[in-house]
């Protein structure tokens, strides 16, 4: 695997793909032999190969943002699995209800039971589990709106660009003294970005310490939700 091929796969990764085994190895394998790729890719390893399988490729602890990211991931995983036991429950209730094999032996009192167990289980799943979030809010439980700012009170335009838009610019609001702009971005994901200031200067996030080479020379801000 060449840095052509790591930066390809490391793209792929960022739109949200996951990566086989056989490729987390060909990419520990090429972290290891090429310091160019290993310092431009550094702050994303424990996202792309694990804590655990990144950790030999660090000389310090892996950073605590990874950790606190791979929380979060592990954290959404169960809360998937939680959700696909209602799945499950759902489909054995379908083939419960129809045992007597013609629509014809269905019946109200059979109905009645189920729609005991039915509150019951509801009720119970969404205050041990909490499987339904937002459901009398109406907002989506795996988004949340993120607030981007920036001080520049000179700057004619300001744009926000990153991983999440694909690379194109998302145009800010010039508000008193800085410029700010509110996105809707999936939790439990890592993303990067940078303002583009006056349609020219790339600028990483001031506020954010964070940072990741961009492939350019330059950095980009590395977000964690």
């Amino acid at each position: 695997m060449d840095c052509r091929e790591v930066k390809a796969l490391i793209d792929f990764w960022e739109k949200g793909k996951d990566l086989s085994p056989l490729e987390k190895e060909s990419l520990s394998s090429h972290l290891r032999s090429c310091e160019s790729c290993h310092i431009r890719y550094r702050a994303l390893l424990p996202f792309l190969l694990g804590v655990e399988e990144a950790q030999p490729l660090f000389s310090e602890p892996v950073p605590d943002i990874a950790l606190s990211v791979m929380a979060k991931i592990r954290s959404e995983a169960l809360e998937r699995e939680k959700q696909s036991l209602w799945k499950r429950f759902l489909v054995a209730l379908s083939r419960w209800l129809n045992l007597g094999g013609t629509t014809g032996s269905f019946s109200v009192q059979k109905l009645a039971p189920v729609f005991t167990w039915g509150l019951v289980l509801l009720v119970g799943g969404s205050l041990f589990f909490g499987v339904l979030p937002g459901i009398f809010t109406g907002k989506s439980s795996d988004e949340v709106t993120v607030r981007f700012t920036l001080e520049q009170v000179n700057a004619r335009t300001v744009g926000l660009v990153g991983d999440f838009s694909d690379w194109k610019t998302y145009p800010l609001q010039k508000v008193g003294d800085h410029w700010e702009i509110q996105i809707k971005l999936k939790k439990g994901r890592v993303y990067t970005y940078n303002f583009v200031v006056d349609g020219e200067h790339w600028v990483p996030d001031p506020k954010i310490p964070f940072r990741v080479e961009d492939g350019f020379g330059g950095e980009a801000t590395l977000l964690q939700l």
